[in-house]
C-alpha cells in the first residue's frame, strides 16, 4: 500500500509540475535566449532526472509503466501500428507546418529558436527526438497513463488526464504549441491503449519529433516564413 501511494504521489507531482515548469520554461526562454545546444543538453538531463526516481518506484510498486514498455507484440501487429502511428502524427505537424504558413506572424518565435541548424546541431537534436521519444512515452503513458488506469479503474480518464498534462508540458512552446501537443498527445496514446503496448508510441513520438527538426525549418524557409 505505501508503494502505491508513493506512486501516486510522484506521478501527481509530474502531472502537475510539468505544466507548470513549461509555463515558467516559456517565460525564461523568450526573457533569455539560451544556444540550442545548452537547450538540447538541459532537455536530456531533465528527462534522465524524471526518469531515475520513476524506474525505480516502478520497479517497487505496481510496475505498470515497466509492464507497458517491456509488452511484445507479434511482429505484423507492431509495424501495422507504429506505421500508423507515425502517419498519423506527421499528420499533425504538416497541418502546423500548414498552418504557419497561413499564419506567418503567429509562428512561436521560442519554437523556431529550438529547431536545429547546422550539422552538429542536426545530430544532436536526432539524440534529443530519441531520448524525448522514449523517456516522454514510459514516463506520462507508461508509468502514469498505466498507474491512473489501474488506480481508478478507468482508461478513458487515464488517457485524459495523461493527454492534458502532456499538452500543458508544451506551454513553452505557447498556447498553439501547447495544442498541437495534446493533439498529438491524444494520438500517441491510442496504440497503447488498443495494444497495451508503449513500442509503437516510441518509435511514432521519436521519429516526428527527427523529421521535425529535420524538415520544419526548410519548409518554412521556402514558404518564407522564416529568414535565411
Amino acid at each position: 500500500m505505501i508503494w502505491r501511494t508513493l506512486e501516486l504521489v510522484w506521478a501527481i507531482v509530474m502531472l502537475v509540475g510539468l505544466p507548470l515548469s513549461a509555463r515558467s520554461l516559456g517565460r525564461l526562454l523568450r526573457e533569455t535566449p539560451v544556444g540550442r545546444m545548452d537547450m538540447y543538453r538541459s532537455s536530456v538531463l531533465s528527462e534522465v532526472v524524471l526518469l531515475a526516481p520513476t524506474l525505480l518506484l516502478d520497479l517497487a510498486g505496481d510496475r505498470a509503466g515497466i509492464h507497458l514498455l517491456l509488452a511484445g507484440l507479434p511482429a505484423t501487429r507492431l509495424l501495422f501500428w507504429t506505421l500508423g502511428t507515425v502517419a498519423a502524427c506527421l499528420v499533425v505537424w504538416v497541418a502546423m507546418l500548414l498552418e504557419a504558413k497561413a499564419h506567418p506572424s503567429d509562428s512561436d518565435q521560442v519554437v523556431l529558436g529550438m529547431l536545429p541548424r547546422t550539422r552538429r546541431e542536426f545530430t544532436a537534436f536526432f539524440g534529443v527526438s530519441l531520448a524525448a521519444g522514449f523517456a516522454e512515452e514510459y514516463l506520462l503513458r507508461g508509468y502514469c497513463l498505466g498507474l491512473l488506469a489501474l488506480t481508478t479503474g478507468s482508461m478513458l480518464l487515464a488517457v485524459a488526464v495523461t493527454t492534458l498534462s502532456f499538452g500543458l508540458a508544451h506551454l513553452y512552446q505557447g498556447p498553439r504549441g501547447a495544442a498541437r501537443a495534446t493533439v498529438l498527445g491524444l494520438v500517441l496514446a491510442i496504440p497503447v491503449v488498443a495494444t497495451g503496448s508503449l513500442l509503437p508510441s516510441i518509435i511514432a513520438h521519436a521519429a516526428t519529433d527527427a523529421a521535425s527538426g529535420r524538415w520544419t525549418l526548410r519548409f518554412l524557409r521556402r514558404w518564407g516564413v522564416v529568414a535565411e
